[in-house]
């Protein structure tokens, strides 16, 4: 009786992170997806706020900062998407203001990509299910991580927690609700996780009219069709991404394939410039829903709670090749200490899991 009891916990809590990862990657269906495919793309330009530049008059150096950083990610945006975006051949850049009427007015001549950062604090599950709390929020360096690649560990388990997204909007559904959208790595994102991001979101347009979701089904054939793709690449893994506990002498033992521990400017070189013989780690979130898989003394009261996957992505194409998260290791914990947050032996492992 409790070997059935068992059973019957652990495929209720398969359905239920199947159906989170389901709604990872977004809403839209297969008519959605011609609606995208058949507009104008319009692609939000940052202007910042006026108010929060106001408030920066007198900090030269701090209002000189947020201006960089807004120059920064709209620079990026208009690189890669020139470079990088096939979905559409018209493409209009708006400021953020012009972007917001465009979604008032319901026009269904554009779709709209734009950067959004989604709280899902305060265990507002039911309300994020129905996307409540997909407001708008924009792309703010002030109160951004600061260019950290992922949130303070700190802040993982606490409420009102932001997570950085990039989203297709069609502007007749309130401008709530995107149709699709990639979770970023940080709510101050670089040009590589936008290229990521970029790359993402235009496989899921691909692929929904074929399987209606990017679900956990989807990134298990995409890994068992691409994985033997890992003996010939070297896999980039950024320096602050290893756990303290796992150290490069381990590498041949966990993992057969050569690694390489770069830097901030190699690994963004790497993904940019689409180095054929390399593949790369990219460590996001991913918003559980199910209240199932943290029951911690710090966050008995949030039912809302991030964990993290590890996507090896193919360098030259942006296809998923590999990855490794929470459930890999154990379906009713999470990874040692840190929420899949850095890699460990587990995640090398798991990176060679045959699926």
């Amino acid at each position: 009786m409790k070997k059935n009891v068992i059973l019957i916990v652990f495929y209720l809590l398969f359905a239920f992170y199947n159906g989170f990862m389901l709604a990872q990657s977004g809403y839209a269906n297969k008519k959605d997806i011609e609606e995208i495919k058949n507009r104008t793309l319009v692609v939000c330009v940052e202007t910042g706020d006026e108010k929060a530049m106001e408030k920066l008059a007198n900090s030269p150096n701090t209002l000189k900062e947020y201006k960089d950083k807004l120059d920064y990610f709209n620079e990026s945006m208009k690189k890669i998407i020139t470079k990088n975006w096939k979905l559409h051949t018209k493409i209009e850049y708006k400021n953020f203001d012009e972007v917001r009427e465009i979604e008032k007015s319901n026009n269904k001549d554009y779709v709209v990509l734009m950067f959004n950062k989604v709280n899902v604090g305060n265990g507002l599950t039911a309300k994020f299910s129905s996307g409540g709390n997909y407001a708008v929020n924009r792309y703010d360096p002030l109160i951004s991580t600061k260019g950290n690649r992922w949130v303070d560990l700190f802040t993982i388990t606490k409420r009102n927690l932001d997570v950085g997204t990039l989203q297709l909007r069609l502007p007749e559904r309130g401008g709530t609700i995107p149709s699709v959208y990639v979770n970023l790595s940080s709510t101050d994102p670089l040009e590589e996780d936008i290229y990521y991001a970029i790359y993402q979101l235009q496989k899921y347009v691909e692929i929904v009219p074929q399987t209606n979701a990017l679900n956990r089904d989807y990134w298990v054939k995409s890994t068992r069709e691409n994985s033997h793709k890992l003996k010939d690449k070297k896999l980039y893994i950024l320096e602050p991404f290893l756990n303290k506990s796992l150290t490069i002498g381990m590498f041949k033992d966990l993992y057969p394939h050569e690694i390489v521990v770069a830097d901030e400017e190699t690994y963004r070189n790497v993904i940019v410039n689409n180095v054929p013989d390399a593949a790369y780690v990219m460590i996001v979130p991913m918003i559980d829903q199910t209240a199932l898989i943290y029951t911690t003394k710090d966050t008995k009261d949030n039912s809302v709670k991030i964990c993290w996957t590890h996507y090896i992505v193919d360098a030259s194409n942006g296809e998923i090749i590999a990855y490794s998260d929470w459930y890999d290791s154990n379906p009713f914990s999470l990874i040692e200490e840190d929420y899949n947050l850095t890699i460990k032996k587990d995640n090398l492992k798991h990176y060679l899991k045959k699926r």
